[in-house]
């Protein structure tokens, strides 16, 4: 697969859900009811991270799972790689991308990314290449869905914990249901 074919992947991949689960599970009983629950529930990609022991058997009893696309998140190594394809992975996500990672993919059909901060993801030569970086401008003749403010960008602290800020935006009329 090539760089500009796995690109076309990702964002292909990218566009079937608003968002990819990544799942650390530690008990294979659980890989086909969790990806059965997810795929019907509108989640149909699903990355697995190679965290655990049982990872492995997880992404390849997830991959029988009709409809759902299951992928390796965590790739360090080229072996990792071929594990994973092995398994059934479909793509791969991995926090720190070497030559020879990428070789390891593009031999095994794996497409795969990395995992950026963000000065990378704006600056890294390939995300540019690819086109997967939307200018602030946006496209012409394309309305953008980002909208950036003037603010400057704060990463000075950390991010919130889920459901710190729940009264708050609660409180601002978020329509957000009530919790029993």
């Amino acid at each position: 697969m090539t760089p500009k074919d796995a690109s076309a992947y990702a964002r292909e991949l990218c566009g079937r859900a608003p968002v990819i689960p990544v799942l650390v599970v530690e008990d294979v009983d659980h890989a086909v009811p969790l990806a059965e629950a997810l795929v019907a529930g509108g989640l149909p990609v699903l990355e697995v991270t190679l965290r655990t022991p049982a990872a492995l058997e997880v992404i390849r009893r997830m991959a029988t799972v009709p409809g759902g696309i299951v992928g390796a998140g965590t790739l360090l190594t080229p072996a990792q790689v071929a594990e994973a394809r092995a398994a059934g992975a479909r793509f791969g996500v991995s926090p720190g991308v070497t030559d020879r990672l990428v070789a390891a993919c593009e031999a095994e059909g794996v497409p795969a990314g990395p995992i950026n901060d963000l000065s990378e993801v704006f600056t890294d030569p390939q995300v540019i290449a690819r086109a997967l970086r939307i200018d602030p401008e946006g496209i012409a003749g394309v309305r953008s869905p980002f909208r950036f403010s003037e603010a400057d960008l704060s990463l000075d602290r950390a991010s919130p914990k889920l459901g710190q800020n729940d009264p708050d935006i609660k409180g601002r009329g978020s329509g957000a249901p009530e919790k029993p």
